[in-house]
């Protein structure tokens, strides 16, 4: 009876050792397989996600060398002192002609705005904003270099900001300075000494002078001290004035000698 007993005992332990090696293979067998597939797809994704993002840096690497190298060679080949030892007609000697804004501004071809709101200018005057272009068609009695001259005011009074243009010739920047011209304000110190709460003297910050101004082509960079001159042919010249930065308002036009 007990070998009989014990038979009983060493049979059952063996079934219930077969059946825990199955389920432990079923396991590890099934439930890696949809793991390893997920496993499989995220990878998948990570690198297609790689492969874009080197996509894009190549893109913007290879735009921003291109941009460096238009940059160097209209510094290089395109700037003023080169452009203008090209120049084939003569330097205009006459007298200086005023050209009103409201005759030669292009308003259908133009993003500004002609106002009489304009802080006392002698005549009408065209409104700029940031992103705008305006033109404006100069007709010159003859070939030749000329000064190209215009009124303007930096109107946002409480902005120390220095509104930019980029200057263009019949469609083209004539030479590479003419990408930002300068329109500086003009300012002043305050009169009256100022004081803190302690009866102390502090220095007083200075006040914008809303002051209509002449404007030439000056390079913003100093190379040149005089202002930089235009080969302009007989009659009409159209010339495009784009802001780029500040707010602006421009008068009328002058050619000098």
């Amino acid at each position: 009876m007990r070998r009989r007993g014990l038979t009983r005992i060493v049979a059952l332990c063996t079934l219930v050792t077969m059946l825990s090696c199955e389920f432990s293979a079923y396991a590890t067998t099934d439930v890696p397989d949809d793991e390893t597939k997920v496993e499989q797809d995220d990878t998948s994704g990570d690198t297609n996600d790689d492969a874009d993002a080197a996509n894009d840096g190549e893109d913007n690497t290879e735009n921003t060398s291109t941009s460096k190298t238009k940059y160097v060679n209209d510094l290089i080949e395109n700037n003023y002192t080169i452009v203008s030892s090209k120049y084939k007609f003569p330097e205009y000697t006459g007298d200086t002609l005023e050209y009103l804004v409201e005759d030669v501004y292009l308003a259908e071809e133009s993003e500004g705005t002609l106002t009489s709101d304009n802080h006392d200018y002698k005549n009408k005057a065209v409104l700029l904003e940031l992103g705008d272009t305006a033109k404006f068609k100069i007709d010159v009695p003859k070939d030749g270099v000329y000064v190209l001259g215009y009124d303007f005011l930096a109107n946002e009074e409480k902005s120390i900001l220095v509104p930019e243009t980029v200057l263009k010739l019949n469609g083209e920047v004539p030479f590479y300075e003419c990408n930002r011209i300068l329109h500086k304000s003009l300012w002043k110190d305050d009169s009256d000494p100022k004081t803190d709460r302690y009866d102390n003297q502090i220095v007083s910050l200075p006040s914008k002078v809303m002051e209509w101004q002449e404007q030439y082509i000056i390079d913003a960079s100093y190379r040149h001290s005089d202002p930089l001159k235009l080969e302009l042919s007989a009659g009409e010249n159209i010339i495009e004035l784009s802001l780029t930065e500040g707010a602006l308002m421009i008068g009328n036009f002058y050619i000098e000698k």
